[in-house]
């Protein structure tokens, strides 16, 4: 199940190029992340004799992938909701409504969802890595 997870994280991850002029330089970690993701699912656990070796240290770079994913796409959202209260309100503290159908209501939509799928790559990456640890105590090293 964990890496069904992790699979559909990296495809979301991988969808973000779709998106990426919206994402900005935040798009430069998500889709090489994805791809990574899912690489580590693919094309080294899904053999006979899993590569736990190398999977565990493409997580690992995974890892901090993610929260670069996640880092990133926090400082564009943050900065996005900046712009759009400093071009909105008249006072501070006031109400901003962003019409979800606006231009700007889609481009905000876009920073949430990406930052989400960040967040969600990272929780799968934070279970892969407890697994790939616990099961490379268990098998040992691998027999040439």
């Amino acid at each position: 199940m964990l890496l069904l997870f992790n699979t559909l994280a990296g495809g979301a991850l991988l969808l973000s190029v779709f998106y990426i002029d919206r994402l900005g330089y935040a798009a430069a970690f998500t889709i090489p992340t994805g791809l990574l993701l899912v690489y580590i699912v693919l094309g080294c656990l899904s053999r006979d004799y899993p590569l736990l070796e190398r999977a565990l240290i493409l997580t690992a770079i995974a890892f901090t992938s993610t929260l670069g994913c996640v880092v990133m796409t926090r400082i564009y959202v943050r900065r996005f909701e900046d712009d759009i209260i400093a071009h909105s309100s008249p006072y501070p503290g006031g109400v901003v409504n962003v019409d979800f159908e606006s231009e700007t209501g889609k481009h905000l939509t876009t920073l949430y969802a990406a930052q989400t799928i960040s967040v969600t790559a990272t929780l799968a990456v934070i279970g892969m890595l407890i697994l790939l640890t616990h099961r490379r105590r268990l098998m040992g090293p691998r027999p040439d």
